[in-house]
């Protein structure tokens, strides 16, 4: 059974309840009213009886008549009444549609009984169309009050049922189809609800793409190295050629691993908390600066820093690694220089390392931090990169409750930028 039809149910049980008790007491009171008028009716005859029973009697008494027990129920029939041999205290008794009084009167030290009936078949054909117009209200009230509330129920439980639809086939692999806005709560949950699926499916497509992409990094260099090791197991090739052959494997084998340990960095990044001590960062930053300068000479690019005396909170290793990482992308752009500086921007501390190299267009900025994503393929690949070095730097940031930003314009350079929270040296 639908939500809809439960909660349609439910209310109907509800007010049919509501409804039998309220009419039950109306027609229960109605009639007892008039069960009491009738009855305050029948005692006034009864008494307006007993007064005449007397005075007749006190008239037989002045004319020195003696009563006896047959004029006395004469006088008694006269009346409209009927005497009665049970003699006891006055009382009411209905008897299917009418109402009996029993009366007592004491004459010449005498008592006798009568008894008096009066119809109450008009307050019982009262109470009947009563009943039978509170059962047409009744039932146009419920069948008004269904109509309505299956409506409102609808209109209340339709989108959540349509939400539970849209899960359903989003369960069954239908990752496309969304759910309907709508208004009120209802709409908040089904814009919550897309939001979720949307980013699940972002997730998705991320992971798809880091495998395919995972498979590729791994195919290309294993199909070079077996390539290049059947040639040597082969034997017809001379010993320099051995030689290249042998260097080419060991080169690939290289990358192969450096890309094993960033996998893995990456994977304890997002597993682990990480172990954090504040740092200066003008010494993080000339440290990592005399790590890579003999990589920029080798390079012919010169290297200047610039820094601040300014304090994070960080794991110093991390964060070597971070910006060693954006100083050998920088090396490797294509530019004559490289700055690094280190700066206060709006009460966080910025470190910054500018190129004059290549750049890139704004659309590959938003991808370059996805792993294996490279903006010139051929390049990266014959420089040994694998993709996933911006990739690390981004998780690292992220650890550290920081922010990496890219600046580029194409033939112009680009500029990473790291923004971490400053810390007083003393905290």
């Amino acid at each position: 059974m639908k939500l809809s039809a439960k909660l349609t149910c439910t209310c109907l049980a509800v007010l049919a309840i509501a409804l039998g008790i309220l009419t039950s007491a109306i027609v229960g009171i109605t009639f007892s009213d008039q069960l009491s008028q009738a009855a305050h009716t029948l005692e006034s005859r009864g008494g307006d009886a007993r007064k005449a029973i007397e005075a007749a009697a006190a008239n037989y008494a002045l004319q020195g008549i003696e009563l006896t027990d047959n004029m006395v129920c004469d006088i008694i029939r006269q009346l409209d009444c009927a005497p009665s041999e049970d003699i006891g205290e006055d009382s009411i008794v209905l008897n299917g549609s009418t109402m009996s009084l029993s009366m007592n009167v004491t004459l010449s030290g005498r008592a006798y009984s009568f008894i008096i009936n009066q119809s109450i078949a008009d307050v019982l054909e009262a109470r009947r169309k009563m009943l039978l117009n509170y059962a047409v209200l009744y039932i146009s009230v419920m069948l008004i009050y269904a109509a309505a509330l299956k409506a409102i129920a609808h209109e209340l439980t339709g989108p959540i049922e349509q939400l539970a639809e849209t899960c359903a086939k989003i369960a069954h692999g239908d990752y496309t189809i969304r759910a309907q806005p709508s208004e009120g709560e209802t709409g908040v949950l089904a814009q919550a609800f897309n939001s979720m699926t949307d980013a699940l499916t972002g997730q998705m497509e991320r992971r798809d793409r880091f495998i395919s992409a995972l498979s590729h990094e791994i195919k290309t260099p294993l199909t070079a190295i077996m390539g290049h090791a059947e040639l040597i197991r082969s034997g017809r090739m001379a010993e320099y050629e051995n030689m290249q052959a042998a260097q080419y494997i060991f080169k690939e084998g290289r990358r192969l691993s450096d890309m094993s340990e960033k996998l893995m960095k990456l994977i304890l990044l997002n597993e682990d908390a990480i172990d954090t001590k504040i740092i200066s960062a003008a010494w993080l930053v000339e440290n990592v600066c005399q790590i890579v300068d003999l990589r920029a000479k080798e390079c012919g690019v010169p290297l200047k820093c610039n820094t601040e005396p300014h304090f994070v909170r960080g794991d110093d290793a991390m964060l070597s690694t971070l910006l060693n990482n954006l100083i050998d992308n920088a090396l490797k752009s294509g530019g004559t220089n490289v700055r690094v500086a280190e700066i206060r921007q709006n009460n966080r501390i910025c470190i910054s390392v500018t190129d004059n190299g290549r750049g890139m267009p704004p659309e590959e900025l938003t991808r370059i931090t996805e792993p294996f994503y490279r903006v010139d393929k051929s390049r990266s690949r014959d420089q040994g990169g694998a993709g996933l070095g911006l990739a690390l730097c981004a998780e690292i940031a992220k650890a550290h409750n920081g922010e990496l930003r890219f600046e580029s314009t194409p033939g112009r350079g680009t500029c990473a930028m790291l923004l971490l929270d400053e810390v007083n040296a003393d905290d």
